[in-house]
């Protein structure tokens, strides 16, 4: 018995013998379900990156998730960047992790964002309330 690269221990194969195709095409049938199961697990990783860094957009500037994501697209379009690796760029430095390859995408996306309030703002707003309570 030979196994295909592929397979675990369950799924031995019997070497095909001469003009048996049904064994290769099967292997092959396999391989292409593994690069697509690759393929869906590398699109939802993304998408779900992409959700995450909607949402912090949408929590720092007061955005709704729509808002937050149609805010992700603009900044890609402008750039002509994918919205994944827009995302990516700010879910690494959301993360403390930028890659340094990727430092001047990080820059071009900072311009492109609108300035967020800042903790200024909201102490201002605090000490107007504590005053009017006054």
């Amino acid at each position: 018995m030979t196994r295909h690269p592929h397979e675990g221990p369950a799924h031995d194969v019997t070497a095909p013998g001469p003009g048996d195709t049904g064994q290769e095409a099967l292997c092959a049938r396999l391989d292409e379900l593994q690069q697509e199961v690759a393929s869906l697990r590398e699109s939802l990783t993304s998408r779900q990156r992409t959700g995450f860094v909607a949402g912090l957009l949408g929590q720092r500037y007061g955005l709704d998730p729509d808002e937050a994501s149609a805010l992700l697209a603009r900044v890609s379009r402008e750039l002509g960047v994918e919205v994944h690796r827009v995302a990516d760029v700010v879910s690494d430095v959301y993360g403390g992790r930028l890659d340094p390859d990727d430092a001047a995408l990080a820059t071009a996306v900072a311009r492109l964002l609108p300035e967020a309030p800042g903790p200024a703002a909201s102490t201002g707003d605090e000490r107007g309330r504590e005053e009017e309570r006054s």
